[in-house]
């Protein structure tokens, strides 16, 4: 027969392990706090998250050694007391463990004054823990089960699989013919992105779809719990806690980053359409590879690590770089441009994390230099010059976050284990104590020496291109880039800020080995003058120049001979050398395309269609009907066009009135005019 054993708490006892067994000590605990809460008017979410936020305070403060053992084991309210202090002086905990020291000071308040209200368990000896779990699934809501099944599975779900657990786990009765639909409901009323106009105030989930086009969906990163009762206890934000503490790892990718992220390119001085082209291929990436995201999430500990893991799975992924060798490197160029997006979050938030200490009150009990907890801080220090010294060596005097992060785990994981450096992220802020004045560091980039190039990775191509004598391939930057763990930037990012031009086909050039000063500009301008002085024609195809005509240019550093779309490039930058290059103007054609022909800028030859009817005309081809094709490979003959470009797209390229395209633009006619 069951007896039933009542254990009252005050300010000198505390319970005994031989006579409240540690498990059954979590539940009446847990279950007391719980009523007691409740009994003060909170919300149901609100209850859970309060329970939620000390189960988690509980874990970090055994790991960092504050508390002696699990919170709900603590029932002695001095004894929580001087945990409590002890966590609120522990700068460890309060940066590196940000959002759960700010939830901990708040929520740890209330477990005080449940303390200090002296509390009564009840708890039977057997059967009870049962009991007690159905009495508070009955009271469970619908929104509750669903937010208990995704915090258990820890990924998006569809509705089905949902409902499934829901019933599974006996978390609630539903009494509706269509139960689904109910879940359905319920999770769209609560979602931050679904399509529903009276939407809870507090969203808890978000939508996403998967490679079925089916909806699945996870839950939002929540909010601060705020008790608006009677008793209402405050924790006194102040406005740069409350921005770094809202950095987490739950959502990497919703609407609200998607938002940031486009306005971060913006602010970076992204053309406006290079931001909402990198948008959206982010945006397809974690559509289409969510599983890896998933995977890269499961082992690590902070944003930024998440992030630089799923790089690197996607980079390992044959599906993904067929994709994105298709998308000429968009994918990996915009995914670059996400890890410098997060990176500077966290740079903003470890910044607003120390202004938050040194205002705190009790700031004064915080040691003047962050290095002087570090155990075995000579030993660490001299582990990590000796990495980055490899590196330098092999790297051209660069190194980063990411190889340094993978090759300290192997080389010094017992100073990286006693020091709490759980992540890239950690190590990073050890490096900006400890390496500031001897090392030039720009997340994620670290310098041997002040570079005299952009501390950027278009910066890290024009230091290898130097190492190169001048010009350096696609494969030869793809190859360096895999090495240093990062994904390669991609032909527009190369050339953006005019620092690298194209040489030929996947090749680039510094700008510096040029050096078209002034008067080099003029010697250019001269040579064309004499050109087309010479030829008497009012265009000139690129790939009909000569090289004996190229010999006549200003020299190149290093004897670098001169190419037709070096020239090219020259007249894209330059504008005051009086002449222009004739695209065929079709959107998608690669960047390193050489142009149809050359002309000057006051021609009345304006576009592609000019100069093509022009040679028609020299033909003798005007008012003829032929194939589309053979009027394709006339031009590439010619010089106009290469290999297959154009084939299948001529007639998009001569959208002009003097060419009638027929037949499903398999035939034309050249007209007169």
């Amino acid at each position: 027969m069951e007896t039933e054993l009542e254990v009252k708490l005050d300010s000198n006892d505390e319970v005994k392990s031989d006579d409240l067994p540690g498990y059954y000590d979590f539940i009446m605990v847990k279950s007391a706090f719980f009523a007691w809460l409740s009994s003060r008017k909170i919300k149901q979410g609100d209850l859970d998250n309060i329970i939620r936020s000390l189960d988690n305070a509980s874990e970090q403060l055994l790991r960092r050694k504050i508390s002696y053992a699990p919170l709900w084991e603590i029932t002695k309210h001095s004894a929580f007391e001087d945990i409590y202090k002890k966590a609120m002086d522990n700068k460890f905990f309060r940066i590196l463990d940000r959002k759960t020291c700010s939830a901990f000071f708040r929520d740890g308040q209330l477990y005080l004054k449940f303390l200090k209200s002296k509390p009564v368990f009840h708890r039977k000896i057997s059967g009870v823990i049962s009991a007690n779990d159905e009495n508070l699934t009955a009271r469970m809501t619908i929104k509750d089960a669903i937010i208990k099944v995704l915090e258990a599975e820890e990924r998006a779900m569809t509705v089905e699989e949902i409902y499934s657990s829901i019933i599974k786990q006996n978390l609630h009765t539903f009494g509706a013919q269509n139960p689904v639909k109910v879940v359905r409901t319920t999770i769209e009323y609560a979602c931050e992105n679904s399509g529903y106009s009276n939407k809870d105030p507090i969203p808890c989930f978000c939508i996403e779809r998967n490679d079925d086009d089916k909806r699945i969906y996870s839950l939002v990163e929540l909010e601060p719990y705020q008790d608006t009762s009677e008793h209402n206890y405050h924790f006194v934000e102040t406005s740069s806690e409350s921005d770094f503490l809202k950095m987490g790892i739950v959502n990497i990718w919703n609407e609200s980053v998607e938002k940031r992220f486009q306005e971060w390119l913006e602010y970076e001085n992204y053309a406006k359409k290079t931001a909402q082209n990198y948008r959206r291929a982010v945006k397809q990436i974690f559509r289409n590879y969510s599983e890896l995201a998933q995977k890269s999430a499961n082992d690590s500990h902070g944003t930024l690590e998440v992030i630089r893991k799923y790089i690197v799975l996607l980079n390992n992924d044959s599906s993904f770089r067929g994709a994105n060798s298709s998308r000429h490197n968009q994918f990996t160029a915009s995914l670059s441009a996400f890890e410098r997006f997060y990176a500077s979050e966290f740079q903003k938030v470890e910044s607003k994390a120390c202004e938050y200490i040194h205002e705190q009150p009790d700031a004064k009990s915080i040691s003047p230099s962050p290095l002087d907890c570090i155990i075995d801080l000579d030993e660490g220090k001299s582990g990590i010059q000796q990495i980055l010294e490899a590196h330098f060596q092999t790297l051209y005097g660069y190194s980063n976050i990411g190889i340094l992060w993978n090759a300290a785990q192997d080389a010094l994981s017992m100073f990286l284990n006693d020091n709490a450096i759980n992540d890239a992220d950690d190590l990073w802020r050890f490096m900006r104590q400890a390496f500031s004045d001897e090392y030039v560091l720009n997340n994620p980039h670290i310098w041997k020496t002040v570079p005299n190039y952009p501390q950027s990775y278009v910066g890290v191509i024009i230091n290898l291109t130097r190492h190169y004598g001048g010009t350096i391939t696609r494969e030869q930057i793809d190859d360096y880039f895999a090495q240093i763990k990062q994904g390669s930037p991609i032909n527009a990012t190369i050339i953006r800020q005019g620092l690298l031009l194209f040489y030929a086909s996947r090749t680039f050039i510094l700008t510096e080995t040029i050096d078209l000063t002034s008067e080099r500009c003029v010697a250019v301008t001269k040579a064309l003058d004499r050109l087309f002085a010479g030829e008497k024609v009012p265009y000139i195809i690129l790939r009909d120049i000569t090289e004996e005509w190229f010999s006549s240019l200003p020299t190149i550093k290093g004897d670098i001979p001169w190419t037709a779309i070096l020239l090219q490039e020259m007249l894209r930058l330059h504008r005051n050398i009086g002449y222009r290059i004739i695209f065929s103007g079709l959107d998608g054609q690669a960047l390193d395309t050489l142009g149809a022909a050359i002309v000057n800028a006051k021609s009345e030859i304006t576009s592609f269609a000019d100069v093509i009817h022009r040679y028609c005309f020299e033909k003798d081809l005007l008012s003829k009907r032929m194939l589309t094709e053979d009027l394709r490979i006339i031009l590439r003959n010619a010089g106009m066009l290469e290999g297959n470009e154009l084939i299948y797209n001529l007639h998009k390229a001569l959208k002009d009135y003097r060419f009638a395209f027929t037949d499903e633009n398999r035939t034309v006619k050249i007209l007169e005019r």
